[in-house]
């Protein structure tokens, strides 16, 4: 999977809110900062295809833009990002979403 720009720019504006996000399987994301004074939900266009979570989404951006054009493979226990040719690879271990701070139910406006 790559991730498009859009997604992207979305996942860095969530890490700008809270530093650590659950991801649930499909393609709408939410965060919810700390003091739990900021909700955001996005719909992307893209799905990911199963629920992780992740402890520094600024790092995680940062070990993505280690390589150009990353591609990620989701595992069990870590998403596998790499080039587009496989030469470099980097094991990115999920977080336990227990640990999390994450949105429990849906805001109705």
């Amino acid at each position: 999977m790559e991730l498009n720009e859009t997604t992207i720019n979305v996942l860095k504006n969530f890490a700008s809110i809270q530093p650590n996000i659950v991801i649930e399987e499909g393609s709408v994301i939410k965060t919810m900062a700390e003091a739990r004074n900021v909700l955001a939900y996005a719909t992307l266009e893209q799905e990911f295809p199963k629920s992780f979570g992740i402890y520094d989404l600024s790092e995680f951006l940062g070990v993505m833009n280690l390589v150009d054009t990353p591609v990620l493979k989701f595992k069990d226990q870590w998403v596998e990002i790499s080039n587009s040719s496989g030469t470099t690879k980097v094991k990115y271990f999920y977080s336990d979403p227990q640990m999390l701070t994450t949105p429990s139910k849906e805001l109705v406006m």
